[in-house]
């Protein structure tokens, strides 16, 4: 019975090892928020090219105007991924922001294009410049704050990273030292003796999960994922203290005798 009690507490403490990604703030960089503005900037793009060429012609122009503005929509009404913080949704609502009004300023200039005031074209085309750089300046903005989050978060990821390795080494230096001192400790006594090796059988399983988390962890730290052994230190820890506690135990009672 007791033999089963111990494999079912390894077994959990082998499948209770999560898995952690260096550097994981990167990744909550959603892609359909990419996606949406990538897919903006190029409409954007487009239109420009469009509107500079002096062979196209109006209904050309309106054509990459209505597609322009149908993914500046998009772009405005988008929901942002909110995992890499305030700075980001601040960046991310600014951004939607320029987006209607170069919408809006994009489709005024078509509009004024169609006309025969140039006084009012030149006006249209002066506001429509404006509202693009001052899209593209969000879009900037927006792009640092992804940057300066993700190294906040890539450091506080080192930090809990540093945190996991140190408790894996204190927990690999305990282990590897109670199996040295019940290796090499003799006794007489036949109890204690089968005692000190069940410390240092007890003490491989900690020392095991602590030596896993601290190989991945240093094969991740420059890009990666790292397993943190918990299950095996802790139902380790516990297999261990059990150990000790029943040594100690035995030794109490054999100096009775």
């Amino acid at each position: 019975m007791k033999q089963c009690i111990i494999a079912a507490l390894v077994m959990i403490g082998l499948a209770v090892a999560p898995v952690h990604q260096v550097g994981a703030a990167q990744q909550y960089v959603n892609d359909a928020d990419i996606n949406v503005i990538d897919a903006a900037t190029a409409a954007i793009d487009d239109f420009d090219k469009e509107g500079s060429n002096e062979n196209s012609t109006i209904d050309v122009i309106k054509q990459k105007a209505e597609t322009a503005s149908a993914k500046l929509d998009i772009l405005s009404t988008h929901t942002f991924v909110t995992e890499l913080g305030s700075g980001y949704t601040a960046a991310a609502e600014e951004l939607k922001t320029k987006a209607t009004a170069l919408k809006t300023a994009m489709n005024e200039f078509v509009a004024a294009m169609e006309g025969d005031d140039t006084t009012l074209v030149e006006a249209k085309m002066d506001a429509y410049n404006t509202a693009e750089t001052a899209f593209f300046t969000s879009h900037d903005s927006f792009n640092k704050s992804v940057d300066t989050q993700n190294a906040v978060a890539e450091n506080e990821d080192k930090q809990t990273g540093g945190l996991y390795l140190l408790s894996a080494i204190a927990t690999g230096l305990l282990a590897a030292a109670s199996f040295g001192w019940a290796f090499m400790k003799k006794d007489s006594n036949p109890a204690l003796q089968a005692a000190q090796r069940s410390i240092a059988i007890s003490s491989l399983w900690p020392l095991a999960g602590a030596l896993i988390t601290y190989v991945t962890y240093a094969m991740a730290e420059n890009g990666g994922s790292y397993t943190i052994m918990w299950g095996l230190i802790v139902f380790g820890l516990f297999l261990f203290v059990q150990s000790v506690v029943k040594y100690f135990q035995i030794k109490k009672v054999t100096k009775r005798v």
